[in-house]
C-alpha cells in the first residue's frame, strides 16, 4: 500500500522526464566497500542469533519461557531507540571508528552477560545488549552513506552491502544450531561470537575512518 503515499509525491509534469543515472566501476574491488559490507555481515550474525536463539538460551538457563520472551521484547524494543539516536551520535564525530568499536563492544558483552552472567543480573546485561545491538545496526546502516561521495554511489553500494550481508548474516543463527549440541553448554557458541566479534571491531574500525569508496563514475 506504500504507492498510496508515493501517488501524492509523484510529480505532476514529470511525463516524459528521464533520469539517466551514471555507472559505477571498481565498487566490487573498493577494499573500503568490502570492509562496510563485511561489517553489515557480522553485526547480521549478531542480530539474527538474539533474535532466533537469545529466548531459547535464557529457557535453558532455567527461566521461565514467559520472562525469557519478556526479557528478550524488552531488549529488542531498546533496540528501536538505540537505532534513533545512535547515527545521531556518530555523524557528529569527525569519523565513526571507535564509535563502531564501542557499540560492537556493549553488543558483545550484553550478549555475553545474558549466557554467563548470575541470573540475578540478567535484566542489566539484557539492556547493555539492546541498546549496543540497536546501535550497531543502524550504525552499519549508516556507514553505507557516510562512506559513499554522492547518492549514484550510496545506491550502489547499499544494493552491494544489503544483499551480501544479510545474506551471509543469515548463516549467523545456523552457526549457533550447529554448535548447540545440548542446553546449558555454551562454550562454542562462546568461542564463535567472540570470533565474529575480534572481526566485526576490526572491520568495523576500517569501515568507521573518515574516507570514501573509490569507484569511477562514467
Amino acid at each position: 500500500m506504500a504507492w498510496l503515499f508515493w501517488l501524492f509525491q509523484y510529480p505532476k509534469h514529470s511525463v516524459g522526464l528521464k533520469i539517466i543515472a551514471p555507472k559505477i566501476h571498481g565498487l566490487w574491488q573498493c577494499k573500503l566497500a568490502w570492509q562496510v559490507t563485511l561489517f553489515m555481515a557480522l553485526q547480521s550474525m549478531y542480530s539474527f542469533t538474539v533474535f532466533g536463539w537469545l529466548s531459547p538460551f535464557l529457557r535453558d538457563r532455567g527461566i521461565a519461557a514467559f520472562d525469557a520472551s519478556f526479557i528478550v521484547s524488552i531488549s529488542i524494543f531498546l533496540q528501536t531507540i538505540a537505532c534513533f539516536l545512535a547515527p545521531v551520535i556518530a555523524t557528529r564525530l569527525p569519523h565513526q571508528s571507535w564509535f563502531n568499536v564501542v557499540v560492537v563492544l556493549l553488543t558483545v558483552i550484553g550478549f555475553f552477560g545474558c549466557l554467563m552472567a548470575p541470573m540475578h543480573t540478567i535484566w542489566l546485561w539484557a539492556v547493555i545488549l539492546g541498546l549496543g545491538q540497536g546501535a550497531l545496526t543502524s550504525i552499519a546502516m549508516a556507514m553505507i552513506v557516510l562512506r559513499s561521495e554522492n547518492t549514484h554511489v550510496a545506491a550502489q553500494l547499499s544494493s552491494m552491502v544489503q544483499s551480501v550481508g544479510f545474506g551471509f548474516g543469515a548463516f549467523g543463527p545456523l552457526m549457533v544450531g550447529l554448535l548447540y549440541p545440548s542446553p546449558g553448554h555454551f562454550i562454542k557458541v562462546e568461542i564463535f561470537l567472540a570470533c565474529v566479534a575480534l572481526a566485526l571491531i576490526y572491520v568495523g574500525f576500517k569501515a568507521g575512518q573518515d574516507r570514501h569508496v573509490s569507484v569511477e563514475m562514467v
